[in-house]
């Protein structure tokens, strides 16, 4: 029933992973801080020009990445 475990030494994080960590740990804090700046927000201005300010703002990221994916594939 029991298996033999080897372990593994670790060897620190290769160049390949360390753009997926950034973004992985700034999303984390985007996520983190929404609620609070979404409460600030909402005091200078409606629940529903909040909701469409961060939507047009991630749509423009979202299309900024995308055209940064597709120069970086024609290279």
């Amino acid at each position: 029933m029991q298996e033999d475990l080897k372990l593994e030494r670790f060897q620190g994080i290769s160049p390949e992973q360390i753009i997926p960590l950034i973004a992985l740990l700034v999303s984390a804090f985007a996520h983190a801080t929404t609620p609070i700046l979404i409460t600030i927000s909402v005091h200078e201005m409606s629940v529903n020009s909040t909701m469409f300010n961060r939507l047009w703002i991630s749509t423009i990221i979202f299309i900024v990445l995308n055209l940064f994916k597709k120069k970086i594939a024609k290279d």
